[in-house]
């Protein structure tokens, strides 16, 4: 039986996703940290398991304790990179949605999903739409513990060139000196925060479900 605790990353070669699993596997907290991938990492790392997305719900969990798993959701791609809003609904809603399904089936108490600031299932625009559906569907779900982060523009570099967010950073610095009080959610933050944040959510008491991207900087700190 492994000890310690077993992290499952859904969207490792991210931008907070492969700081996140940074984070997991210098944590000694976790023994395991296993990555589900559409293509090989080639991660070398004794506490690192690859699995290919369409086998992960074959995944044997006979040597793991259940009350011991976390599962970290850090999904996440554009309506161009994805061709289509089909397919990017495809990523950003029905994938997440599976992945619930599945962890709930397992009983694993923990879920952790990336989300966007201003998602709201409402929303007149798609993109924020589409990941409030997400939000909603999640909590569906009724897991003991669901984290839902909402980060703001993020700072850090992107293995995919996206030409907004690389405008909005060179006024990043302007916008953090004017979004203050009830605005201070709409700062800029840095990718590895919202990572460490993650972290410290899925191992902390908090009872709160939605994190905005304020209180993301303040424990990711």
């Amino acid at each position: 039986m492994i000890t310690g605790k077993t992290a499952f990353i859904f969207g490792a070669s991210g931008l907070i996703g492969n700081l996140l699993l940074k984070e997991l596997i210098n944590d000694p907290a976790y023994s395991k940290v296993v990555v589900i991938v559409r293509r090989p990492l080639v991660i070398v790392n004794p506490k690192v398991q690859e699995i290919l997305l369409n086998e992960f719900e074959s995944f044997d969990f006979e040597e793991i304790s259940i009350s011991d798993v976390q599962v970290f959701c850090c999904l996440g791609t554009t309506i161009k990179t994805a061709g289509s809003k089909e397919e990017f609904k495809k990523v950003d809603y029905e994938l997440p949605m599976k992945i619930a399904a599945w962890a709930k089936s397992k009983g694993i108490p923990v879920l952790a999903a990336i989300s966007s600031i201003g998602a709201n299932a409402d929303s007149g625009n798609f993109y924020l739409r589409t990941k409030g559906e997400m939000e909603d569907g999640l909590k569906s779900f009724q897991f003991s513990k669901l984290i839902l982060v909402r980060p703001s523009l993020l700072l850090g570099t992107r293995r995919e060139f996206r030409l907004g967010e690389e405008l909005a950073k060179v006024f990043s610095g302007v916008m953090n000196l004017i979004f203050f009080g009830p605005l201070k959610k709409y700062r800029a933050i840095k990718a590895s925060k919202v990572a460490r944040a993650m972290k410290v959510l899925a191992n902390s008491e908090a009872g709160e479900i939605v994190y905005e991207s304020d209180k993301l900087e303040e424990l990711g700190a």
